[in-house]
């Protein structure tokens, strides 16, 4: 899973269409930052990413946006990984 706001890339990033019909791999070569110029170039971060920078005590809220297949698979990834930040998280 990776963390990205819009289920589409074309509004945050300089690629275009949905976030379900790429991989991650093509997801992280895009630049995140890419509406944002002042911010350089940034890369969209997997989930494990986001999570390992989060300072201790700290709340995520992990939202699970459009795809095209079973939201299940997502939640047993997410849960998996998760539970590698559950001391670090509140």
């Amino acid at each position: 899973p990776v963390i990205i706001h819009d289920a589409s890339l074309t509004r945050t990033t300089n690629g275009s269409g949905k976030v379900f019909d790429f991989t991650a791999e093509e997801l992280y070569q895009l630049n995140a930052a890419h509406s944002q110029k002042s911010f350089g170039v940034l890369k969209i971060p997997s989930l494990s990413e986001a999570l390992e920078n989060l300072p201790t005590g700290a709340v995520a809220n992990i939202e699970i946006k459009e795809s095209k297949y079973n939201k299940s698979i997502f939640v047993d990834k997410i849960i998996e990984i998760t539970k590698r930040y559950e001391n670090k998280l509140t």
